[in-house]
């Protein structure tokens, strides 16, 4: 993008700002790094906004092109008045933000020395840390990173996953294979998160207003649900018929002293979608994290971050196994894999 072009287009060819950084000392003669063969040796006082001539971008390695159709002298750059201004800007335009204060050999999250916490505190609670500001315990630190593992690869079925694989086979560099799975989490693929926790908060919710029991509320809402056909995030999955992730989160829950009223009435809700649709409809590892991030503060619109957390990693691991292993622009049709990596195992007690 050019430069002068650019800032002209913003109306800024002449401004006292653009001048100062560009501007030429009276009877000041440009260096000879700074000439050009077919330039002249001063620009007019009437000339547009001077561009910068093809040779000086070429001994740059920037491919070259004149705007305005003439090479002019590229003029010195005044530095002191370039900080002076950048530093009043700075000042200027500044907006308050209290997650991290960096300054020269010097980084703290929320207050806290990155080197500090570096080694001493696990990922699961800098996340706490970045999103609510406070340090938890470890407890909580291992609930959230048993939430961020639970979700962080299910295989290359899953539309985050077929995604990036398909933008890998096409050649797309890492970040835009990450990219391309991470778009494709949505309402029905890693939404489920946030949608279960504001049915739960509507049952709740419901209950205080009406002053019933929260089984009562649960049955009013689902039935406006079903009357709605509106579908229940966060329980049935289209492979498990019980989730192994689900139990294992609401027992770390429980030892975190995290396990309240809204993993309660995930259950109720569990319970009343079976007896209303005559079926098992297991709480799935979504609807147990939207619980769980319920019991722990966490505002509804941060919620689905989590996934976005926690898919990242597999989200590379499959990117790479793609480019490596497969041909290119193949035909990826999903489920269409066969597991050959390590047989079960199982980590040391």
């Amino acid at each position: 993008m050019w430069v002068t072009a650019g800032l002209q287009s913003l109306g800024w060819g002449r401004s006292p700002f653009v001048l100062c950084l560009f501007d030429r000392p009276a009877g000041r003669t440009p260096t000879r790094r700074h000439r050009t063969s077919s330039a002249s040796a001063s620009t007019p006082p009437d000339a547009p906004f001077p561009t910068f001539s093809p040779s000086h971008f070429r001994t740059r390695g920037v491919a070259a092109h004149n705007a305005g159709g003439t090479a002019n002298n590229l003029p010195i750059w005044n530095l002191s008045r370039i900080r002076g201004i950048l530093a009043a800007m700075s000042k200027e335009d500044a907006f308050p933000t209290a997650i991290t204060y960096t300054a020269p050999n010097e980084i703290r999250i929320r207050g806290y020395a990155i080197e500090q916490l570096m080694g001493r505190v696990d990922f699961g609670q800098a996340v706490y840390l970045l999103l609510k500001g406070e340090l938890p315990d470890q407890k909580i630190g291992r609930l959230i990173t048993a939430m961020l593992v639970s979700s962080v690869d299910h295989g290359p079925s899953a539309p985050s996953v077929h995604g990036a694989r398909l933008a890998a086979s096409t050649g797309a560099p890492l970040n835009a294979c990450v990219a391309a799975g991470v778009l494709n989490i949505n309402r029905y693929h890693g939404g489920a998160i946030e949608d279960c926790a504001r049915a739960i908060l509507e049952v709740i919710g419901r209950a205080d207003v009406k002053s019933i029991t929260l089984e009562q509320a649960t049955q009013e809402v689902l039935d406006e649900y079903k009357a709605r056909k509106y579908r229940v995030a966060g329980f049935g999955h289209r492979l498990h018929t019980k989730d192994p992730r689900t139990d294992r989160l609401f027992t770390l829950a429980e030892e975190a002293g995290v396990c309240g009223q809204y993993v309660k009435t995930c259950r109720l809700i569990e319970a009343a979608l079976a007896k209303q649709t005559g079926k098992p409809l297991p709480i799935n590892v979504d609807g147990a994290i939207g619980a769980v991030l319920l019991e722990l503060g966490f505002d509804l619109e941060l919620m689905n971050g989590f996934f976005i957390m926690a898919r990242v990693p597999g989200l590379i691991a499959q990117s790479r196994e793609e480019a490596t292993r497969e041909k290119k622009m193949r035909r990826i049709v999903p489920g269409a894999h066969e597991y050959d990596g390590p047989p079960p195992r199982d980590l040391p007690s």
